[in-house]
């Protein structure tokens, strides 16, 4: 914060009277401003203590009645000069502002301020993460994080009407949490929903090892959304594929739950994820995608538990002494992924399409054209007109 912002405090502190503080006191509330800039070590102070730090006027002249009327913090400003005073700030001071005083929120509120972005970054069970980046591209990113612990002093500070303790070093605020996975959950969406009350967001991010529908409560448009790890059910999968809209949307090592003969939507504009029991070639001709990426769907594997070193000592010497015994065969088993790259092939011949050098060029329901290609384990589709 620079000091026209206690410039700015001065220019809307009327006196009743129409006097004049003397020119040593008239600059007051610019202080501390100049306290919060201090040394570059004020990390566990915050922008509302700032303001507050104001020096007490020792002597007694004909000005102090003048003197005590003014304002000793911005919680004692009406609105209208608060709001001015408040244009002067970064983002990230307003934010530390309005998540310390109800009343610096409701003036926020009118300030209508915007973000170019907002993501969240979930990697259970202990990382939960927000970050802001605002439209302004001199201004640095705005980071919030769940944590127990942080280099900075804690502060009160209240989250969707509940109290909290937040700490802040420059553009990071560190909100202590617990170590329930549910209960940081809830927090990170208590956290979001204080933010967008005075803070519009251009465009929202998802980045996850678990599912979590919060989100959904927020925004059902994304510019990327990832889900990596865990398994989804026929109902979670059916509010991703199509009751959201992504740019880029992406599932990595993610399990499906049985779904029948449930068939879902491939509407988003670039597709990634592993395959799926119903998928076939009808799915791609109805897909509305530009891109899409269909990888091999992987088998979850059972955390494998500590063994004995007798017990695996015993196994190798059964397996030294009985291998002779053994007769390997080569295995029929064939992949899904080879079994529907057949199975795909076999269709579009059937409808007397041709492989060309650069894949299978079909045409969708709504008309347009895309190309079909499969590397050695993945599909790819691209529209081309």
């Amino acid at each position: 914060m620079d000091h026209s912002t206690g410039q700015c405090i001065e220019n809307f502190v009327n006196l009743s009277s129409g006097q004049k503080l003397p020119e040593q006191n008239q600059s007051l509330l610019g202080i501390a401003v100049d306290f919060h800039k201090g040394d570059g070590n004020n990390e566990g102070v915050t922008t509302l203590d700032s303001f507050s730090a104001l020096p007490p006027v020792a002597r007694k002249d004909s000005n102090m009645e003048l003197i005590q009327m003014m304002p000793k913090s911005l919680e004692d400003l009406p609105q209208l000069p608060l709001g001015e005073i408040m244009k002067k700030v970064d983002m990230v001071e307003i934010i530390d502002l309005a998540l310390s005083s109800l009343h610096v929120r409701d003036t926020a509120i009118s300030l209508r301020l915007s973000a170019s972005s907002i993501k969240w970054i979930i990697l259970a069970p202990g990382h939960f993460v927000i970050h802001i980046v605002p439209m302004d591209p001199n201004q640095n990113r705005i980071i919030f994080k769940l944590a127990q612990e942080s280099s900075a002093i804690f502060h009160p500070a209240c989250v969707n009407y509940h109290r909290v303790q937040i700490a802040r070093s420059r553009s990071v605020f560190t909100v202590k949490c617990g170590s329930d996975v549910e209960e940081n959950l809830n927090l990170l969406n208590d956290l979001t929903k204080t933010i967008l009350e005075f803070v519009a967001v251009k465009e929202f991010n998802f980045q996850s090892n678990i599912y979590d529908d919060f989100p959904f409560a927020i925004t059902k448009s994304f510019g990327s959304f990832l889900l990596s790890g865990g398994s989804l059910t026929s109902c979670q999968m059916k509010t991703l594929m199509e009751e959201i809209s992504v740019d880029i949307f992406k599932l990595e090592n993610v399990f499906y739950a049985d779904s029948g003969d449930k068939v879902f939507q491939m509407k988003h504009r670039e597709m990634r994820f592993p395959l799926p029991s119903w998928m076939c070639l009808q799915d791609l001709i109805d897909s509305k995608c530009e891109k899409l990426h269909i990888t091999p769907l992987l088998k979850p594997s059972a955390k494998s538990s500590p063994k004995p070193k007798g017990f695996i000592d015993a196994v190798k010497g059964w397996m030294t002494s009985m291998m002779a015994q053994f007769k390997f065969f080569t295995s029929t088993y064939e992949s899904p992924m080879v079994e529907f790259r057949k199975k795909v092939i076999s269709e579009l011949q059937s409808h007397g399409v041709n492989k060309q050098l650069d894949g299978w060029t079909i045409e969708r329901s709504d008309g347009r054209k895309a190309v079909v290609n499969f590397t050695r384990s993945d599909l790819c589709l691209n529209l081309i007109d």
